[in-house]
């Protein structure tokens, strides 16, 4: 173990570098936070009232199809 310095001014000045490399690594990472991570806004979150969703349907359920026809199964 080394020998325990009382002088203030000489252990400010050696820890100088690596707090300054600790500031650095904090704003690299809030900066990589901000630019990689997904942002989304109100608008890009909320369908519309008669959107359809996209992709295919993972329901069992009947195809409607149109007045007076027979509805159709869906094969998934």
């Amino acid at each position: 173990m080394s020998h325990n310095d009382d002088n203030a001014a000489r252990s400010a000045r050696r820890h100088r570098p690596a707090i300054l490399a600790i500031l650095v690594a904090l704003a690299a990472a809030a900066l990589a936070l901000l630019f990689l991570s997904p942002w989304k806004t109100h608008e890009d979150a909320v369908q519309p009232a008669g959107a359809v969703a996209e992709g295919p349907a993972t329901s069992d359920a009947p195809v409607v199809s149109p007045e007076g026809a027979a509805p159709t199964p869906q094969n998934p």
